[in-house]
């Protein structure tokens, strides 16, 4: 069981598990597999909260003021890296509606999530905010081509898709790049055709990603093909897409070309 104690003031250092605040409060944090205890108690005016977790059942805060508390206590959570918490909160029945998280804290808690090798929980966390928009999906697509996580990458795309927002030049162009990092070339040029029916995805930025992904698989062949697609769909190359062919041509040994 992991146990978390926290006040709102600076000044941290840690030593092994436990992180001490030199002025009123302390913060420590014990991980646990199974589930997370949070206490709070209301001495020295300090404002905190008292939460548990316990098989996916959530118990209502013994005191929780008013959400302007709820929210504070979020974010301290996601500064403090406590993804459990920041779950909680987000999904708390009487404050959720009212709860933000700004974009430096949550790529904070998603980073710490893909840091301690659980991704499916930044994607929750993203699901739980209750203002949906393309940037919070794109963070956790970032840090699945950081990782060349592919599945991670996909799962992310669905939720998207669940969230409303339909597949764009930008999703086409994350997974093109993803589907090369896995050495996989010939999906990605399939993956260039599905993107390539929709009209708004035509652009410079897809093809260049498709190009690039042949260039890491050291598939001139792919490259060539991409080149070949791009004419037929009239669309102009740029100084990138140029630098992608000869990095493509040097990476398979075909620097005539």
């Amino acid at each position: 069981m992991g146990h978390v104690l926290w006040s709102w003031h600076l000044h941290w250092h840690s030593v092994g598990l436990e992180q001490t605040c030199h002025r009123q409060g302390r913060y420590n944090y014990s991980p646990s597999s199974a589930s997370n205890v949070l206490h709070a108690r209301n001495r020295g005016g300090l404002g905190v909260c008292n939460v548990s977790y316990s098989e996916g059942r959530r118990a209502q805060p013994d005191s929780l003021v008013d959400a302007s508390q709820v929210q504070q206590q979020l974010t301290e959570a996601a500064a403090f890296g406590d993804i459990d918490a920041c779950i909680y909160l987000l999904n708390h029945d009487k404050y959720n509606k009212r709860m933000k998280m700004n974009d430096g804290l949550l790529k904070k808690i998603v980073s710490t999530c893909y840091e301690r090798n659980v991704p499916e929980k930044a994607l929750l966390i993203v699901q739980s905010l209750q203002t949906r928009h393309p940037k919070y999906f794109s963070i956790l697509m970032k840090e699945c081509l950081k990782k060349k996580d592919l599945e991670g990458l996909d799962r992310v795309l669905e939720g998207r898709r669940k969230a409303g927002f339909e597949p764009d030049a930008y999703t086409h162009t994350a997974r093109i790049t993803a589907l090369g990092a896995t050495r996989q070339s010939v999906a990605a040029v399939a993956q260039l055709r599905i993107a390539l029916r929709d009209v708004k995805c035509r652009t410079v930025e897809v093809f260049n990603a498709a190009v690039s992904a042949c260039g890491v698989c050291k598939d001139w062949a792919g490259a060539e093909h991409v080149w070949l697609m791009l004419e037929e769909y009239k669309v102009e190359p740029d100084v990138v897409t140029y630098n992608s062919m000869i990095k493509a041509a040097g990476a398979a040994g075909r620097m005539e070309d």
